[in-house]
């Protein structure tokens, strides 16, 4: 009952600390002035549900790593491994929310931050849909390369 306790308070912590960091992030490429049209905060919405559909997708990876270590009696490696999942994720999500500013800017001839300053919805909806939809694509992906690096012991047969 411990090892799981301890493994809901690693999960716990680093899914507050992936959340909180990604929205400073988020906040900081945005930038504080003029940013509260529709728009923005529409873009803005979107890009953290993005994030959080790919930490939906390593907490499972990140849980069992940890739980694997804590019944071998490893704590650091429990807590190294979680953190390095989430880690890894959270720079993945950002590289995926920087890549859809730039597909969105090259599939518009518009500047998108002047429409987006123009409230332009239908530029924020579109882009809403581009950063999620890339998220539930790379989201499995992510996690199965992730999954390679617990050192789960192998099995004879």
């Amino acid at each position: 009952m411990t090892n799981q306790l301890f493994n809901l308070a690693i999960i716990v912590f680093s899914g507050i600390a992936y959340l909180f960091a990604t929205m400073w992030v988020i906040k900081r490429w945005f930038g504080q002035d003029g940013m509260h049209t529709p728009a923005f905060i529409t873009v803005r919405t979107a890009a953290l549900v993005a994030a959080s559909i790919n930490l939906y997708g390593i907490s499972e990876i990140a849980s069992d790593a940890a739980y694997f270590f804590l019944e071998s009696g490893n704590y650091w490696k429990a807590v190294s491994f979680s953190a390095a999942f989430f880690g890894s994720m959270w720079a993945a999500s950002l590289v995926l929310i920087g890549a859809s500013f730039l597909l969105v800017g090259l599939l518009t001839p518009e500047k998108e931050r002047t429409q987006l300053e123009a409230n332009n919805m239908e530029l924020a909806l579109s882009h809403a849909v581009i950063l999620i939809t890339l998220a539930f694509l790379i989201s499995p992906a992510l996690v199965r390369v992730a999954n390679q690096f617990i050192p789960f012991p192998e099995t004879p047969f």
